[in-house]
């Protein structure tokens, strides 16, 4: 249950520039996957921590990504699993690329039902060798946090990997990438 404050700083119009719904507890996650995306997340959380009045009420995050940075994703994961809240994830719209990452760091998963879902190796062109190098330890650390958070095993995320994989909710909650479809 979150507080609910008169006359504070905190008011439900303020809140929503900055896409958090006090009174809800949610904030809404939408765009790139950046380093502006992770300041956003840990302002939020910050603001929606502060305001919960239970030690374990639940923070949920409304999820809508076209993919971004594996590296902002990390720490956007890094950031949701040590919240001292629990933090459930609902995707509407898109989970793509490094989306996933963010998704699988959630408590609890759901989607809607014309939610759509993207895996697949990242990469780019590299100017040299220790850019290459850093991109293959980064998705490495992405495959292996997929397979701890879902039914994937690493023999078929390889194979999910080899191209392009777009799907939807049905197939994530079969993945075990959601636990349900609202």
């Amino acid at each position: 249950m979150l507080k609910k404050i008169k006359n504070s700083p905190f008011d439900l119009n303020l809140c929503l520039d900055y896409n958090i719904d006090t009174i809800a507890g949610t904030y809404l996650m939408f765009g790139d996957v950046n380093d502006e995306m992770h300041l956003k997340l840990l302002n939020a959380l910050a603001v929606l921590n502060k305001l919960n009045e239970e030690p374990s009420g639940h923070i949920r995050i409304v999820l809508n990504t076209t993919g971004g940075s594996t590296l902002s994703a990390l720490a956007i994961y890094e950031a949701i699993q040590s919240n001292p809240n629990p933090v459930n994830i609902v995707v509407q719209g898109s989970c793509l690329s490094a989306g996933m990452l963010i998704l699988a760091a959630a408590q609890g998963r759901a989607s809607t039902p014309s939610s759509q879902f993207l895996i697949h190796y990242g990469g780019g062109s590299y100017d040299d060798y220790f850019e290459k190098c850093a991109q293959d330890r980064q998705n490495a650390m992405f495959d292996q946090l997929i397979c701890e958070r879902s039914l994937i095993t690493p023999r078929l995320l390889k194979k999910l990997n080899s191209r392009e994989t777009y799907f939807g909710a049905q197939k994530a909650l079969e993945l075990g990438l959601i636990e349900r479809i609202i």
